[in-house]
């Protein structure tokens, strides 16, 4: 599960389900942000900026999505090793928390 939390919302993935999916931190206004096909495995997550990440252990790929579901998915790598279990995001530039 990824949160932003200044927007006050999740993100997940289902691998059960192949989807991806976004509800409010109350769990309001959900909705499914990426549906996969049948052989789709979603795993990590990662939320920065304006895309979703996340890795797929059936293709064994990164892909990403629009976070607000416009433009469809991209793939990003492909080939990852087995079993990839997440991903993150790292900015250096970042303010440090206290």
């Amino acid at each position: 599960m990824a949160r932003v939390f200044s927007e006050k919302r999740m993100y997940w993935c289902d691998g059960h389900t192949e989807r991806i999916e976004v509800a409010d931190l109350d769990g309001g206004r959900r909705r499914t942000l990426f549906a996969g096909t049948p052989d789709a495995d979603p795993f990590g997550i990662a939320v920065q900026g304006s895309f979703v990440y996340w890795t797929d252990w059936a293709v064994r790929g990164l892909f990403r999505a629009r976070r607000d579901g416009t433009g469809g998915l991209e793939r990003l790598l492909d080939g990852l090793f087995r079993g990839l279990n997440d991903v993150k995001y790292f900015n250096r530039t970042a303010a440090r928390g206290t």
